[in-house]
């Protein structure tokens, strides 16, 4: 399996030396304003490294499913010619890339995030200042201190981190449904965009029913408990999806 995950991250270094490349030249504009006393440039780079974490997570998604297609439509991968690891074993560990590859990524925003609060901390000096007054703010209003919010936060990026999985297992469905269902027949690619809408609505569809509209979430326990089903319905979708695209592959899909 640690293997199958080297190969993944090694066939698709290029890409990532591109991401990496981005973040680092937005990361060195920031410094550079810094450096030059730009306040413009210094928030207009912020606000880019800020708008670039977006842009990471739509590229991790991107990266998983069109390889994912491509090896299925060229049959030329070690997907297609079934090495001595099983094909549950195959699908798992392209999991386990877009699932690290997410990790990496995030570890590298908050160290730069983390980065960035104490240079600007450093060149403003009111910081301090101002989080003592809006955490002062928030508690005389009744609500939650910064620290809280944070945590909270954090929640919200865990769940919003395990739904995109979930969404790249529904899409690695689609695409081993259409090649399935169509075999070597053309309009593939449409028929897995169609399949992937159709999964995709009714999941959403699905969670609305689950979901209780009167949590009103102020406390750590409902936020827990307002983000807990969809927790549950991606963990649900993401092994479902994992054991349906190995056994398609095994069993009625011809490589």
């Amino acid at each position: 399996m640690v293997k199958l995950v080297k190969y993944e991250f090694r066939k698709k270094r290029a890409a990532l030396l591109v991401i990496l490349g981005i973040i680092l030249a937005l990361e060195a504009y920031f410094l550079g304003s810094l450096i030059a006393e730009k306040d413009e440039h210094i928030v207009a780079a912020f606000v880019l490294i800020a708008i670039s974490v977006l842009g990471v997570a739509i590229s991790v998604f991107a990266l998983g499913v069109s390889s994912y297609s491509q090896e299925l439509r060229q049959k030329s991968s070690y997907l297609v010619f079934m090495t001595p690891n099983s094909t549950l074993g195959i699908v798992a560990s392209k999991y386990l890339f877009t699932f690290f590859l997410g990790l990496l990524f995030a570890v590298l925003m908050g160290i730069l995030t983390g980065l960035n609060y104490s240079l600007l901390h450093d060149y403003f000096g009111t910081l301090d200042g101002l989080y003592f007054t809006f955490d002062l703010l928030l508690t005389q209003s009744g609500l939650p201190e910064i620290g809280a919010i944070l945590l909270r936060a954090l929640f919200f990026f865990l769940s919003f981190f395990l739904e995109l999985l979930s969404i790249v297992g529904v899409a690695y469905l689609s695409i081993t449904l259409s090649a399935t269902l169509l075999q070597n027949k053309r309009g593939k690619g449409l028929v897995s965009f169609l399949l992937f809408a159709l999964i995709s609505y009714g999941l959403n569809r699905l969670y609305r029913v689950w979901q209780s509209n009167e949590i009103d979430v102020v406390t750590m326990a409902q936020t827990i408990r307002a983000l807990l089903p969809a927790i549950l319905q991606n963990g649900i979708v993401l092994v479902l999806t994992m054991l349906g695209c190995a056994w398609m592959l095994d069993r009625r899909l011809s490589l």
